[in-house]
């Protein structure tokens, strides 16, 4: 397993390195580059040596999986192995029943905490227009109202 992740990091490196090169050229003497990319292009994919070499190497690998599968497999029953990807399958279906119902548990919380900021906003709502019907000022008092005055479209829709 480790030697797997250290040689899929060296090939990301690989691959960035190139990138990055590609870039460079392309930078500096553009149209030798692109020609250059265009006669590669044009070999892979018009020449019938290569576009049978990759068809090979894909049907090769195929049969690899293949054969590696039934090798794997090769002393167990159909009904072992069935049963097999079933347990799996079986522990996965638990796994997301557990994250579902984890996910509810948070949803709940969220929403009591959403419940409980609009309960707070409330309570400042009120306050202020204690506020403002506590001071004795009258712009204070019409702002007050104005804040504090139920919404009506019909209203609106007059003033505009």
């Amino acid at each position: 397993m480790k030697k797997n992740k250290i040689a899929r990091i060296v090939a990301l490196c690989l691959i960035i390195s190139l990138g990055i090169a590609y870039l460079v050229l392309y930078l500096v003497n553009p149209e030798l580059t692109q020609k250059y990319t265009w006669l590669t292009f044009d070999y892979i994919c018009n020449k019938p040596l290569p576009v049978i070499g990759v068809s090979a190497a894909v049907v090769g690998v195929i049969i690899f999986k293949l054969v590696r599968f039934i090798l794997k497999h090769k002393g167990k029953k159909y009904a072992e192995i069935k049963e097999d990807f079933e347990n799996k399958l079986a522990k996965k279906d638990e796994e997301i029943a557990e994250l579902k119902n984890e996910i509810k548990e948070l949803k709940e919380d969220y929403k009591d905490g959403i419940q409980s900021c609009h309960n707070d906003i409330d309570l400042v709502k009120d306050g202020f227009k204690e506020l403002c019907d506590t001071i004795p000022n009258k712009k204070v008092n019409k702002l007050g109202e104005k804040l504090y005055e139920p919404t009506n479209s019909s209203k609106e829709t007059k003033t505009i």
